[in-house]
């Protein structure tokens, strides 16, 4: 059992509809799941975090993302001026594990949440 001292760091979860393994109409029911589960999870924060620190980190709009190459987590990603984003570029060939682009920014979200969380301590 960790001290309450110990900062949480939630990952919050993806809008499901635009995972790429799932077809339609699954996915529109998934990411209908997933916006809930991830409301439940902001309430459940919002409790808990009186007793310690936790945090969601938030993975911004897919469009966001998709249609701005130079967003601050996509930093260290080598990706070419011009170069145009699809959700594709995010995934593992099984379209749910992230690989190239997606372990990077998830890896700079984290990151950045934690230093954001140290600042503020």
């Amino acid at each position: 059992r960790f001290g309450s001292n110990v900062p949480i760091i939630l990952l919050g979860l993806l809008d499901f509809s635009h995972m790429p393994f799932l077809p339609f109409p699954l996915c529109s029911v998934a990411g209908w799941r997933s916006r809930t589960l991830q409301k439940e999870m902001e309430k459940t924060v919002e409790r808990r975090s009186l007793e310690r620190t936790i945090t969601i980190a938030q993975m911004p709009d897919v469009d966001t993302i998709l249609n701005n190459t130079k967003h601050p987590l996509l930093k260290n990603a080598d990706i070419e001026d011009g170069e145009k984003l699809e959700i594709d570029d995010f995934f593992a060939d099984d379209g749910f594990h992230p690989a190239k682009y997606g372990t990077i920014m998830l890896g700079n979200l984290l990151s950045q949440t934690y230093k954001e969380i140290k600042d503020n301590c």
